[in-house]
């Protein structure tokens, strides 16, 4: 129940995330896990990311027309407004005409439900954020 009061005050109409709740099942019983899902399309590079917990998978499709540098993401705190880097593995620059897939960490304590804005870099340049599936 908590979690279904949590999830209806993450709303939506005003460019925040809203979560969705995929039930999943643990040893000592049935326990609410959020997954959200994420896009970026901008200029011939293609992003989608899902998040569950504090770990997630992206993916990257190059078709820019030019190299770009190793991919990074981070979100905004939506209390202070504190950056919070996740980790991304394996990441290298991507070329032009490539695509990737990376697994992605934020650090223990990061509130799926809480995460606002999530941003999207490449080699250190920040190229906007993402879009609530």
């Amino acid at each position: 129940m908590a979690a279904a009061g949590l999830l209806a005050a993450c709303g939506g109409s005003n460019g925040e995330s809203t979560p969705t709740e995929d039930k999943s099942s643990t040893d000592e019983g049935t326990q609410a896990s959020v997954s959200t899902s994420y896009s970026y399309v901008n200029n011939g590079l293609e992003a989608s990311f899902t998040l569950s917990g504090t770990s997630g998978k992206l993916e990257i499709t190059n078709g820019s027309g030019k190299d770009v540098g190793e991919p990074a993401i981070y979100s905004l705190d939506p209390a202070t407004g504190d950056r919070i880097d996740a980790g991304v593995d394996g990441t290298a620059p991507i070329a032009d005409g490539t695509s990737g897939s990376y697994a992605v960490n934020f650090p223990d304590g990061f509130d799926a439900i809480a995460a606002g804005f999530v941003g999207l870099e490449f080699g250190g340049e920040d190229y906007g954020g993402f879009v609530e599936d």
